[in-house]
């Protein structure tokens, strides 16, 4: 059976406004879905993530860099969802749930 899906990037096509909060809930496959959202994200101002952490939390550091430096590299900080704030370097004891936070632009 094959699937069909879109990548984030490809969003460009059906939105019409220029800012939203993003939530992200793909059971561990976010470093695949950020790896194809550089168009998106420089097209719409998204100064929320709120993220599942579930499963990343589980990733060798090899797997989660890539998504873990596209974050930084676009000046998202990571939080707790009630505010406290996330070392980069711990996120394998990071909650299931996280919030970044885009901090420059």
């Amino acid at each position: 059976a094959t699937t069909e899906s879109i990548l984030m990037d490809d969003l460009i096509q059906a939105i019409q406004f220029d800012k939203a909060i993003l939530k992200v809930d793909i059971e561990g496959h976010e470093v695949q879905a950020f790896s194809h959202a550089d168009r998106l994200f420089d097209k719409i101002q998204i100064p929320y993530i709120f993220m599942e952490w579930f499963f990343m939390r589980r990733l060798s550091r090899s797997k989660i860099n890539p998504l873990l430096n596209w974050l930084k590299l676009r000046g998202y900080q990571a939080f707790t969802i009630d505010g406290y704030e996330l070392q980069y370097s711990e996120y394998a004891g990071w909650p299931y749930d996280v919030l970044f936070k885009k901090y420059k632009q």
